[in-house]
């Protein structure tokens, strides 16, 4: 890999590429059901803690019309659209979507809209100036061009842009990992985006948030057998080594982890 500071997007392009093109809308179909167990388990955690910190800012108004991009089951949607008057979720996966649609009516949440298709796929030209907040959670790996989707960001935005990502801490990559054989890497995806920002002039404030990744037993087997999926055939062994590893890091039925997220956001110029 690049070192030089230069080459900072050619290296975010050499880290994501191969793991955009792995996780296709496809492969988010199979995951459906455990990352929206996550989700809603986790009490929409990711989005909560996102939608409050905005809100001590002062940032968040109730006549907002927002876009959700890469939007899964709703992380950020549902409890934005609690607030705002608009949501536009922005998610491929059409099982994703689903459960997204589902939650949003179990709350009674009638302003969320679904655009089913890529973030890349999307003519922009249709939406200019169309948003009060363009946001990106958790999914920013999936643009290997990643500057030029935050340009096309801030392009349908009137006013702010944010991305958020989890923080990397050494020691924070679960053995299971490592013994299954599936990669992981150990850059600091946050602080590159930060500074592939700033080399673009761009200066976001940055927060550090807690975050609480609470989900069934069950959920997080399905998340490491199908992530084990992506790389190779799934052999009896390797399932048993899951069980094994859930049955000692669970409680109550559930597999709960602690983590940190890194949030950006700007006003748009």
């Amino acid at each position: 890999m690049k070192t030089n500071s230069d080459d900072l997007e050619d290296n975010w392009a050499e880290l994501c590429s191969e793991e955009s093109l792995r996780c296709t809308p496809e492969y988010w179909n199979s995951r459906a059901e455990d990352y929206a167990d996550f989700i809603v388990n986790s009490d929409f955690d990711h989005g909560r803690k996102i939608l409050n910190h905005f809100v001590k800012e002062g940032l968040v108004e109730s006549n907002w019309d927002i876009v959700d991009i890469g939007s899964g089951p709703g992380a950020i949607s549902i409890p934005f659209a609690a607030k705002v008057r608009s949501v536009t979720s922005v998610e491929p996966a059409c099982e994703m979507a689903k459960n997204l649609l589902k939650q949003a009516e179990m709350r009674n949440l009638s302003n969320i809209s679904l655009i089913p298709n890529t973030w890349q796929d999307i003519a922009i030209t249709e939406h200019l100036g169309k948003y009060d907040l363009a946001i990106c959670s958790h999914a920013i790996w999936h643009f290997p061009d990643l500057f030029f989707q935050i340009e096309r960001m801030q392009r349908v935005s009137r006013k702010y842009c944010a991305v958020a990502h989890g923080i990397f801490e050494a020691g924070q990559i679960e053995p299971i990992y490592k013994n299954l054989g599936i990669p992981r890497d150990d850059a600091d995806r946050f602080i590159m985006v930060k500074r592939i920002l700033e080399n673009r002039g761009i200066f976001p404030e940055v927060s550090v948030l807690p975050t609480t990744m609470q989900r069934t037993v069950q959920s997080a087997r399905s998340m490491m057998v199908l992530g084990l999926k992506k790389y190779r055939e799934v052999q009896p062994e390797d399932e048993a080594m899951i069980d094994e590893y859930l049955k000692a890091h669970s409680k109550d039925g559930m597999y709960v982890r602690q983590g940190k997220m890194g949030l950006l956001w700007w006003r748009v110029s």
